[in-house]
């Protein structure tokens, strides 16, 4: 379940998820990419064990390059049904363009939990099989606002990298 992080030095942290309990405590929205090649967020503040790294420069689909200035660990929230699951996943990047939090399907599938899109619906399941996550397509995209109810947009109007021009 767990592989070594090419985003902090080998030995500081490795990627793993793991599933908590159903509660939900989001800040952000969180846009689920099988197109990324690491986790990023925006939002220092929910990063568990916070940890500085020196500048590391990242660059999307679309050429432009920004920053990463630190990471650690952070809790999303993937709803499925009427509840939440929580899931812990490590090695995600801190940076501040980009305008939500940007979710690896990659990665994810890196360990023993698998994803399927099929009918406008994102699924996740754990090792066992067992329906972690379920939610819809909306704009174009799978995304979960901080609330865990699919997003309206996932666009900001000027500055940092948005969603839709990481895709374009």
């Amino acid at each position: 379940m767990t592989w070594i992080s090419q985003n902090f030095p080998k030995g500081v942290i490795g990627h793993n998820i793991t599933q908590l309990d159903p509660t939900v405590n989001a800040y952000t929205l969180e846009l689920y990419d099988s197109g990324a090649t690491c986790h990023m967020t925006l939002i220092k503040e929910p990063l568990i064990n916070y940890q500085p790294i020196p500048p590391k420069l990242i660059s999307a689909m679309n050429q432009c390059i920004f920053d990463a200035m630190g990471g650690r660990d952070l809790m999303i929230h993937i709803p499925n049904g009427p509840t939440h699951s929580k899931i812990l996943i490590w090695g995600v990047l801190h940076t501040l363009d980009i305008t939500m939090t940007l979710v690896s399907i990659g990665l994810i599938s890196d360990t023993r939990y698998s994803i399927l899109f099929k009918g406008r619906m994102c699924i996740i399941h754990d090792g066992y099989d067992n329906v972690v996550g379920k939610f819809a397509k909306w704009d174009s995209l799978y995304k979960v606002d901080k609330n865990g109810q699919l997003s309206a947009s996932a666009n900001r109007v000027a500055g940092p990298l948005t969603a839709m021009d990481a895709h374009c």
